[in-house]
């Protein structure tokens, strides 16, 4: 848990960043303009990938003190401190992800987000993390990397959609 609440920091940038997406998104299809709603949500994955890109590499080189900051219990350190490192690669995935969640609800496209997000939660996250730790008897780590693995899963699908044109219907309408 503290592991986690430290990880929260590092993205509540891209959170700021999602609720700009939304905006910009909103603005661009009321306008009816593709290029502005492609434009700044490509600006704004670009931003947020460069700056949780560079927060990710605080996050792996110093997991320790981060975790100190939350507990002096030597072990709790320890684990937490492998937790982040493992997370840290995949922030600027998940960077990509807040921002185009963010797009899709400005753009209206509010269902798919949603359903795929809940289906990486479920199928991803959760049902990897039960076989791990029921199954498999892994530890803490591979129950981060089965939160990797939801964040890389909801990456793929949101930006193959990002790629796609039915996102984009409320242009045309």
């Amino acid at each position: 848990a503290i592991a986690l609440t430290a990880e929260q920091a590092f993205y509540i940038p891209g959170y700021g960043m999602q609720a700009a997406a939304a905006t910009l998104a909103g603005y661009s299809i009321g306008g009816k303009d593709e290029k502005k709603l492609m434009d700044y949500s490509f600006s704004i994955v670009i931003i947020a990938v460069a700056l949780m890109g560079i927060l990710s590499v605080f996050l792996f080189l110093f997991p320790r003190p981060l975790m100190a900051l939350f507990t002096r219990d030597p072990q709790v350190i320890a684990q937490g401190a492998q937790a982040l490192r493992i997370v840290a690669g995949a922030e600027p995935f998940y960077a990509v992800v807040i921002i185009l969640e963010g797009t899709f609800n400005g753009a209206g496209d509010t269902r798919a987000p949603f359903v795929i997000s809940v289906s990486c939660m479920w199928l991803v996250r959760l049902l990897s993390t039960w076989f791990c730790v029921n199954v498999f008897h892994l530890g803490l780590r591979a129950v981060w990397w089965c939160m990797v693995a939801d964040n890389m899963c909801r990456f793929a699908l949101l930006l193959h959609r990002y790629r796609g044109h039915r996102w984009r219907r409320a242009l045309y309408e």
